[in-house]
């Protein structure tokens, strides 16, 4: 991915390079702000969110230009569409394999 961000920007240098882990991070805290609101509110939603943007886990892997903060990303992805889906009753079959393609 770091790759992929070098050749789409055109440079190599240190933003380039943490441009793929602030994205996912990014990605994540939009999903929990917006998908969160169904089940926690707008207000627990919007705490969730910022929970996720200020976990030092997550700054500092960031930091580093390691894979872990997208790893973690999409760890939050497939939780979160896991939670939705089980908190709706729907089929286990959806619930879990659906989930399984973040964590594949």
């Amino acid at each position: 991915m770091v790759a992929a961000s070098f050749k789409l920007s055109g440079v190599r240098n240190e933003r380039t390079a943490r441009l793929p882990s602030a994205l996912f991070i990014l990605a994540v805290a939009l999903t929990l702000a917006t998908v969160g609101r169904i089940s926690l509110g707008p207000i627990h939603s919007f705490i969730a969110a910022l929970c996720w943007l200020t976990n030092l886990g997550l700054i500092e892997k960031g930091r580093m230009i390691e894979i872990e903060a997208i790893y973690c990303s999409l760890f939050a992805f497939a939780l979160i569409l896991w939670l939705l889906l089980w908190e709706q009753k729907r089929s286990p079959w959806l619930t879990f394999v659906v989930s399984w393609i973040f964590l594949g």
